[in-house]
């Protein structure tokens, strides 16, 4: 006779993926955005939205750069705190760099990447 596993409010198995209880003092960033480093198959799609998010910002880059716009610099002073803001609180939490850390590195590391060969090659 098979073994009937309880079933979780969504229709799945306890235990399946998705399904996981929340740990105490897990974050929100934690729950929803670090599932894509954890899981190998979702690689693809964090690959794709940092380089989306870096071609959004390297347009800003440019224009801070060339024409010292204030909402532009504004706007890219936030962008940078927010993510400054992701980094003390990793640090904070793990007391070491981790994959928030990584991931926000890499992407205004190719953003600025990015600034550069459009500027150089005159394709913005």
């Amino acid at each position: 006779m098979r073994e009937r596993r309880e079933r979780a409010p969504g229709g799945r198995a306890r235990g399946e993926r998705g399904d996981e209880p929340e740990k105490p003092g897990q974050s929100r960033l934690e729950r929803h955005v670090l599932v894509y480093v954890r899981d190998p198959l979702l690689w693809p799609v964090l690959v794709v939205v940092i380089a989306h998010v870096a071609v959004f910002v390297a347009p800003l880059m440019l224009s801070a750069a060339r024409d010292a716009q204030p909402t532009v610099v504004a706007l890219l002073a936030v962008l940078g705190l927010l993510s400054g803001a992701g980094v003390l609180a990793e640090l904070r939490r793990r007391r070491r760099p981790g994959a928030v850390c990584v991931l926000l590195g890499s992407t205004w590391l190719l953003s600025a990447v990015v600034a550069f060969t459009a500027d150089r090659y005159g394709i913005l």
